[in-house]
């Protein structure tokens, strides 16, 4: 599994607004690479947006590239990722910009095999990944966001500031950030609770099917 400087997640890049951000990558993966910031303006610095064989060619295995921008307009929360390929599933991290004046929650998916190997099964037979034999009626990838017996104020969303609402629950579509004020309950000082967050369901039924593997 593909990863930066040993961690997964990837480490935190933390900076403010009107920073410039320099960004040196070192490909020791056997794999073509490039480092996207997701929702980060590339004014006037292109080149430094990350997406392979757009704005840069990749950075191939035992090469150097340095990104080199500053960031503009944006203060809040986002995530970084590589833009080639599979890799994204293991190759990503957050990204926190503070405005000019003054554990970071990322919710992906947790891979336990590699990415690469499973598009390199499917390129040699020509046919889709090797996957368990399951049917899916009408996936969606939103997800709702909760912390158990608590609500909390949306203030950001994709690094944009926004009119704040309370709530207890929050809809995070593919590639969004939130930012969120939380005051925890003091009618428990010292307990835990779950953060969670589940699928998009519209409603509940009963399937009922048969059918014979041949």
């Amino acid at each position: 599994m593909e990863t930066v400087n040993g961690m997964f997640p990837g480490p935190r890049v933390v900076a403010r607004e009107g920073d410039r951000l320099v960004v040196k990558v070192v490909n020791h993966v056997p794999n073509n690479i490039s480092i996207h910031r997701h929702g980060i303006r590339q004014l006037q610095s292109g080149w430094a947006d990350g997406p392979s064989c757009i704005t840069q060619c990749p950075i191939q295995t035992n090469q150097t590239y340095v990104y080199n921008f500053t960031i503009t307009g944006k203060r809040g929360t986002l995530f970084w990722h590589t833009h080639f390929s599979w890799l994204r599933a293991t190759v990503y991290g957050p990204l926190i910009i503070f405005p000019k004046q003054n554990e970071v929650t990322i919710m992906l998916e947790w891979f336990s095999a590699d990415p690469e190997a499973v598009i390199n099964q499917a390129l040699q037979t020509g046919g889709w990944p090797n996957v368990s034999e399951a049917y899916t009626f009408k996936t969606c990838s939103r997800l709702f966001f909760s912390i158990a017996n608590h609500t909390f104020t949306a203030v950001e969303a994709d690094a944009t500031y926004m009119k704040p609402f309370e709530t207890n629950l929050l809809v995070i579509t593919p590639g969004q950030t939130t930012n969120i004020l939380l005051k925890t309950e003091p009618i428990a000082p010292n307990a835990s609770f779950y953060m969670l967050a589940r699928p998009y369901f519209t409603g509940k039924a009963i399937l009922l099917h048969s059918w014979s593997k041949k």
